[in-house]
C-alpha cells in the first residue's frame, strides 16, 4: 500500500517551521490551500524506516465553535434559565463560515492520504483541536490511520523524537475540554442574557449601552479587584509610634553614624510609647552620658536559593513585575518564540527538570551570546578558584508530566529578534535558565544589638561572599551593607534618640502580578487561560489600569460584584469555580464522567440563577444607587450652599450629601460605603453627581464645551488634585476629538479631555496641531505628546530627541504665539499646585527654551533646564541610525537628575 501522510499543525508558522526541520535541509515545495494564510508544504521524510511523502498544513486555532441550537440561539427565544438545562436546550458543534476554507483544504488533502499525524500543541486545548481536525478529515476519508505527535519544543531533535514515538489521542483530556466549553457557554449565556435585559434596559446610562457579559472565570477575577478596592476605601488609618536610635561609632579614624531598628517594631498606644521613650531618655543620662551599650554581636551565614525552573504562571507574574509586560502580551510573545523554535512550550505547570534532559547541551547553546555567554562557559568549564559551576536545578513541587519547564532551546539570533518584547522575554527566560543551573548565593550577616535603658535595638549588616546566580540574573540583587567593627560590651555615643509618629497605610491596588498570584491561589482559570480572563475584564470595561498600571474597578464592575453580593449569590466568589476546576481535572483522569460532572455543575448554576431572580430587587437597588441620578425623594443635606456656577442658568450650584447609612456588611467584613454627593441647581432642577472623595473648590475657569464652571477636587490625604467639569463628568462628550479615550460617565476628567484651546484639557494626541518647534538635531517637526508625562519629541522615526516635562506640569497647550528669539511656538502650561512652592504661578505662557519665567520655576523645584543643543555624540547617533536604516536611537532622552523623567539629561 502506498503511504502518504497528512500532517496538521495548530498555526501556519508552526507548520512552516516543522516542515523545514523534518525535510532535513532538503527543502520543501509550497502550494496554496483554500485559505490564503494556511499554506500546504510537501516533502519526503523517513517514517517507520521508509521514505514517504509528507503533506503538511495547518489550522488557525479552534476549527469548530459550540453554540445553542437555532430555537435557543436568539435572545428572547427562551428563558435564560432553560439554557442551564441539558434537557431543555441542546448544543451543536459546527465549522463557522470563516473556517470553511481551512476545512476545504483538509477535505482535499485527506482524500489523497492514508495516515493523519496531528501536530497540535500539547495542552488540553491542543488535544481538543486535534479531535476537531480528526473529525473533519475522517468525514471525507474514514480509512485514515490517525496518530498524535507530542513534543515540547520545535527543534530537530524534538521533532524527530516525536515522529519516532507517535501515540494516540487522549480521550479523557478532550472530554474535560468539552465539558468546560459547555459549562462556560451555558452559564455565560444564561447570566449574560438575564443581566443585560434586567440592567441595561432599566438603567439607560452610557456605561450600560453594551452587553453585560458574565463569565464563570471573569467574575471571580473581577471580584478580586473589587475586594482590594473596597478594602482600601474602608481602611481607617491608625497612628503608631516608633523609637528611632542612631549611634556614632569610630571606624578607620572617622566617625560613622549607624541607624538602629527598635526590637518592638512599633506600638499603637501613645501613652505606653511615650513612657517607654522617657525611660530610654532618662537612662541615657548618667555616668555614661548619652551612650548605648552593645549587648551582642551575632554573626551567621545566609543563603539565597537560586530560582526554581520556570512555569507559565510564574513567568507571567515575574515578567509583569520585572519587565512591565502584561500577561496577555507575555503569552503572545512567548508563543512567537516557541513557534520559531527559540524556547520550549510556554504553557506548562512543571517546575522540575527531568533527569533525562541534557541541560549541559542547552547551557552550551547560550555560550555564544555576548551578554551572558561568558557565564554559560564558566558553568561548564569552572576553574579551581571560580565558585561558578553547573549544578542541577532545584526541584519544585509541580509536574504536569507533559512538558518540561520553560527554557531556551537555541541561541538568540545575532541581530536580535523582530520586536523589542521578544528580545526582552527571551533574555529573561535565558538568564532565568542559567540562574537555575548555577549555584546559590552566600553571605555573612552581622547583627549588632544595642541597649538603651531596658529597650533593645538592632542594626544588620551583610557581606556577600558569593554572588552565585545573581551574576547572570540581573533582575534581583544582593548588596553589601558594611558595619563598623564593634565588640560586645562597647559603648557608643547616642547621636539621635527620637519618638516618631506614623500612620498605617492600606494595601495598594492590585498589580497584574498580584492579581495573577491570587487567581493561581484560588484556582481561577488555568496557567494557559489566566491572561485571557484578565484581558476580558479589561475589554468589557469592568476594570481599568491607572497610571501605575494597577487595577481599579469601573462603576459597572463595582455594581456587578456588589449586586451579586446583595442577592447572596456567590457567582463572584472564587471557590465555586475552583471546585469546578477540580471536577474537570477528575474527568481528565477518568475519575468522573463528563455527563455526571456537567449535571452537578449545571444544577449549582441553576440554583444560583433562581436565587438571583428571586432577589432581583436587591440587584436593582445597587445599580440604582451607583448609576441613577439623585431624586427629590431622597434625604439630602446641604454641605456648601454655593460652590460653582451653573452653565445653563448662571445660578450658583449647591453641594449636597445624601443622608443614608454609610456602613454595610460585605460577607464577614464591615465596609464603609462611599459618600454620595451632588451639585444641585434649584432653578434648573439639575442634579450632577460628584466623585465621593476629596474636597471641592471652584477653580474659576469655564468649560468651553458646556459653559459650566470647572471644579477642583483636592485629596489632602493623598496629596493629589484634579479638575472636572460637573456637566461633562456626568455626560461625557462623545466626539472622538474631545474624548479620544472614550471615558464613560463618572470617569471623564479634564486630563481625559482633548478640547482644542482649553489649557485644562491635557489629553494631547500627537498631530500637526501640536507641532511646537523644529528638532535641533535633525530639523524634523517636534510635537507635544503625552503618555505618563508630557513631552516635546521629534516626529522622525530615526531621531530620539525628547524633552520630558516635570511631573508638576499638569497641562500643555500649543498656542499660535511665536517666540521672537528661537521661532518656537509658546506653550500654555498648567502646574499642579500641591507640588510647587507657595507663590509660584499656576499657569504660564512661555517658550520653554528661552523664557526665564519657566526656568525660575524649574530652579525652585530642583529641576534642570531643558537643553536644545546636541552633542557630537548625539548627532553621530542620529546619522548612524539613518545610514544603518534603523529606527530610533537610544540616545538623547532628557531626564531629571533624580532618575525620573522631567528636565534635562546631565
Amino acid at each position: 500500500m502506498v503511504v502518504r501522510v497528512l500532517n496538521v499543525a495548530e498555526k501556519p508558522s508552526a507548520a512552516k517551521e516543522i516542515s523545514g526541520l523534518l525535510s532535513g535541509g532538503r527543502g520543501y515545495q509550497t502550494r496554496a490551500g483554500f485559505s490564503p494564510y494556511n499554506k500546504v508544504f510537501e516533502f519526503e521524510c523517513d517514517l517507520d524506516r521508509q521514505r514517504v511523502p509528507f503533506v503538511f498544513t495547518s489550522v488557525s486555532g479552534h476549527l469548530k465553535v459550540l453554540d445553542f441550537e437555532d430555537r435557543c440561539r436568539k435572545w428572547g427565544s427562551c428563558s435564560p434559565r432553560a439554557l442551564l438545562s441539558r434537557s431543555t436546550s441542546n448544543l451543536v458543534s459546527y465549522v463557522p463560515s470563516e473556517m470553511k476554507p481551512i476545512e476545504n483544504t483538509l477535505h482535499r488533502e485527506a482524500r489523497a492520504c492514508t495516515v493523519l499525524i496531528l501536530w497540535l500543541d500539547g495542552d488540553s486545548e491542543g488535544e481538543n483541536i486535534a479531535y476537531e481536525v480528526m473529525s473533519v478529515c475522517l468525514s471525507k476519508n474514514p480509512r485514515l490511520l490517525v496518530k498524535r505527535a507530542r513534543f515540547s519544543a520545535i527543534t530537530t531533535q524534538d521533532m524527530r523524537q516525536a515522529l519516532d514515538n507517535l501515540g494516540s489521542l487522549n480521550a479523557p483530556l478532550n472530554a474535560m475540554v468539552e465539558a468546560r466549553q459547555e459549562l462556560d457557554l451555558r452559564a455565560g449565556a444564561a447570566f449574560t442574557r438575564f443581566l443585560t435585559t434586567r440592567v441595561r434596559d432599566e438603567f439607560l446610562v452610557s456605561e450600560l449601552k453594551q452587553v453585560v457579559s458574565y463569565g464563570p472565570c471573569q467574575f471571580p477575577t473581577l471580584a478580586l479587584v473589587v475586594d482590594r478596592f473596597l478594602t482600601i476605601q474602608s481602611f481607617v488609618p491608625q497612628d503608631f509610634f516608633v523609637i528611632d536610635l542612631t549611634l556614632r561609632f569610630a571606624n578607620a579614624g572617622r566617625n560613622v553614624s549607624l541607624k538602629f531598628d527598635w526590637n518592638r517594631s512599633r506600638l499603637f498606644d501613645r501613652f505606653i510609647a511615650s513612657a517607654v521613650f522617657e525611660m530610654c531618655y532618662e537612662s541615657s543620662i548618667g555616668p555614661d552620658q548619652e551612650q548605648a551599650l552593645v549587648v551582642a554581636v551575632q554573626k551567621s551565614q545566609r543563603t539565597r536559593w537560586k530560582p526554581l525552573p520556570l512555569a507559565t504562571v510564574e513567568m507571567q507574574k515575574q515578567v509583569s513585575r520585572k519587565l512591565g509586560m502584561s500577561s496577555e502580551v507575555t503569552m503572545q510573545v512567548a508563543e512567537k518564540l516557541y513557534t520559531q523554535g527559540f524556547i520550549s512550550y510556554p504553557r506548562t505547570e512543571t517546575d522540575v527538570f527531568n533527569r533525562n534532559l541534557n541541560l549541559t547541551e542547552l547551557v552550551q547553546n547560550q555560550a555564544s551570546d555576548r551578554r551572558w555567554g561568558s557565564f554559560a562557559t564558566r558553568l561548564l568549564n569552572p576553574s579551581q578558584d571560580d565558585p561558578i559551576q553547573f549544578q542541577w536545578p532545584r526541584a519544585g513541587k509541580n509536574n504536569d508530566e507533559a512538558h518540561p519547564p520553560i527554557h531556551p532551546t537555541r541561541p538568540a539570533p545575532p541581530n536580535g529578534f523582530e520586536s523589542r518584547d521578544m528580545d526582552r522575554l527571551y533574555e529573561y527566560i535565558a538568564r532565568r535558565f542559567l540562574a537555575c543551573c548555577s549555584v546559590d548565593a552566600k553571605g555573612s550577616e552581622t547583627v549588632i544589638v544595642a541597649q538603651v535603658g531596658a529597650e533593645l535595638f538592632n542594626a544588620k549588616g551583610m557581606i556577600v561572599e558569593r554572588q552565585g546566580f545573581y551574576e547572570v540574573f540581573i533582575y534581583d540583587r544582593w548588596v553589601d551593607k558594611d558595619l563598623p567593627p564593634v565588640a560586645t560590651g562597647d559603648r557608643a555615643p547616642i547621636e539621635a534618640l527620637e519618638l516618631r509618629t506614623g500612620k498605617t497605610e492600606p494595601p495598594p491596588l492590585l498589580s497584574e502580578s498580584d492579581l495573577i498570584s491570587l487567581m493561581d491561589k484560588h484556582g481561577i482559570g488555568t496557567d494557559a487561560t489566566i491572561a485571557q480572563h484578565i484581558q476580558k475584564i479589561l475589554e468589557r470595561g469592568y476594570v481599568s489600569k491607572n497610571h501605575l498600571k494597577r487595577f481599579q474597578p469601573e462603576l459597572l464592575g463595582l455594581a456587578l460584584v456588589e449586586s451579586y453580593e446583595s442577592c447572596q449569590v456567590s457567582l463572584a466568589r472564587p471557590y465555586m469555580r475552583a471546585q469546578q476546576e477540580q471536577s474537570l481535572k477528575q474527568i481528565s483522569t477518568n475519575s468522573i464522567g463528563k455527563n455526571e460532572m456537567l449535571e452537578s455543575a449545571l444544577s449549582s448554576f441553576g440554583s444560583m440563577y433562581e436565587l438571583l431572580e428571586n432577589n432581583a430587587r436587591s440587584l436593582d437597588e445597587v445599580f440604582r444607587r451607583i448609576f441613577v441620578q439623585p431624586n427629590a425623594t431622597d434625604s439630602w443635606r446641604i454641605l456648601q450652599p454655593e460652590v460653582t456656577r451653573c452653565g445653563a442658568c448662571t445660578n450658583r450650584l449647591a453641594l449636597k450629601q445624601l443622608n443614608k447609612p454609610t456602613a454595610r456588611r460585605r460577607g464577614n467584613a464591615r465596609t464603609t460605603e462611599p459618600v454620595r454627593r451632588a451639585l444641585t441647581c434649584s432653578s434648573c432642577q439639575l442634579n450632577l453627581v460628584m466623585p465621593p472623595f476629596g474636597t471641592l473648590h471652584a477653580f474659576g475657569a469655564t468649560c468651553p464645551i458646556c459653559g459650566f464652571e470647572v471644579v477642583r477636587i483636592e485629596n489632602s490625604e493623598r496629596n493629589t488634585e484634579y479638575k472636572i467639569c460637573p456637566k461633562c463628568y456626568n455626560d461625557p462628550p462623545s466626539a472622538r476629538e474631545v474624548n479620544a479615550s472614550g471615558q464613560p460617565r463618572g470617569a471623564f476628567r479634564c486630563f481625559n479631555c482633548s478640547q482644542a484651546g482649553c489649557p485644562l484639557a491635557t489629553a494631547v494626541v500627537g498631530g500637526s496641531d501640536t507641532v511646537c518647534c523644529v528638532c535641533p538635531w535633525c530639523s524634523s517637526p517636534c510635537n507635544v505628546r503625552k503618555t505618563n508625562l508630557f513631552r516635546v519629541s521629534c516626529s522622525s522615526s530615526r531621531c530620539n530627541f525628547a524633552y520630558f516635562f516635570p511631573r508638576f506640569v499638569e497641562g500643555v497647550v500649543v498656542t499660535d504665539t511665536t517666540c521672537t528669539n528661537c521661532a518656537a511656538k509658546k506653550l500654555e502650561m498648567t502646574f499642579l499646585r500641591t507640588m510647587l512652592p507657595p507663590g509660584t504661578p499656576q499657569c504660564l505662557l512661555v517658550c520653554i527654551w528661552c523664557d526665564q519665567a519657566y526656568h525660575t520655576v524649574l530652579e525652585l523645584t530642583g529641576e534642570p533646564r531643558p537643553r536644545r543643543t546636541a552633542t557630537a555624540r548625539d548627532i553621530e547617533g542620529v546619522h548612524s541610525a539613518v545610514r544603518a536604516g534603523r529606527g530610533r536611537t537610544s540616545r538623547g532622552v532628557q531626564r531629571s537628575r533624580r532618575g525620573r523623567r522631567g528636565g534635562s539629561r546631565t
